[in-house]
């Protein structure tokens, strides 16, 4: 039997009768908007588009289409492959591979926010130091490295000692971002507390308390004036265009 006999569906002109008998029982008497010839029409252009794309050298025939195929999966590929799995520590992309749950031992310090352990990349959480190439201003206005200040902060935080971090995301660099303890505590707070680091209020507000502690004794970077990590991150690649900075 016909697929369409065994379903009991209606050619156009007998779908428009039985939809106007239908509103006459329903007390809503007149004619249905559609019309045959339009349903006949639009039927003839869905299938001269069909034709149109499947027929002989349509676009989804032939090599052009297996090509159209292989850019649309390779695009969709590049923009799934930015994003990252925080939960299991899977990185996408280009750093493909799992992040562990967690690393300790002896420290590298990268610099005021990051370290490494084991052959691990390691942001600590919750907090961003100025970059190495960041300087900042003293009281007197004279400029110095605050970059390098931050490091040799971390670097006294961690006194030599072996540390031990948890994961708590994955950033797009294929970076762990965990929280790393030491002899002296959580490093992320105890950098804040020295003024060599600002809370990462975008992303936490774990560390509010030590900045603003930090903050009102007017130490480290906070004696003079700086530029906050992420605007400066921001700006450096306008610097030539002399942008509008706010310093704290």
């Amino acid at each position: 039997m016909h697929a369409c006999a065994a379903a009991r569906c209606l050619r156009p002109r007998d779908f428009l009768r039985s939809q106007d008998r239908h509103r006459a029982r329903a007390g809503r008497p007149g004619r249905s908007r559609l019309s045959y010839r339009g349903i006949v029409n639009n039927r003839r252009s869905s299938r001269s588009f069909l034709r149109s794309l499947t027929g002989s050298g349509g676009l989804l025939r032939g090599p052009l289409a297996r090509t159209a195929v292989f850019i649309a999966a390779a695009v969709l590929t590049v923009a799934a492959g930015r994003w990252t799995t925080a939960d299991t520590g899977r990185v996408a992309g280009p750093h493909r591979g799992v992040v562990p749950a967690g690393v300790s031992g002896k420290a590298r310090v990268v610099d005021g926010d990051t370290i490494e352990v084991g052959g691990v990349r390691i942001r600590l959480f919750g907090i961003d130091a100025p970059e190495l190439h960041q300087s900042c201003r003293r009281p007197g206005g004279e400029r110095y490295a605050c970059g390098d200040f931050a490091r040799g902060a971390l670097v006294a935080a961690i006194g030599g000692q072996a540390v031990s971090c948890s994961r708590r995301d994955v950033d797009k660099y294929g970076r762990m971002v965990g929280v790393c303890t030491g002899s002296s505590g959580d490093l992320a707070g105890n950098v804040v507390t020295r003024g060599a680091a600002m809370a990462y209020r975008h992303y936490s507000l774990d560390y509010v308390d030590e900045e603003e502690r930090a903050r009102r004794d007017h130490t480290g970077i906070w004696q003079g004036s700086f530029e906050a990590p992420w605007e400066f991150r921001h700006n450096e690649p306008a610097k030539h265009a002399s942008p509008a900075k706010r310093t704290y």
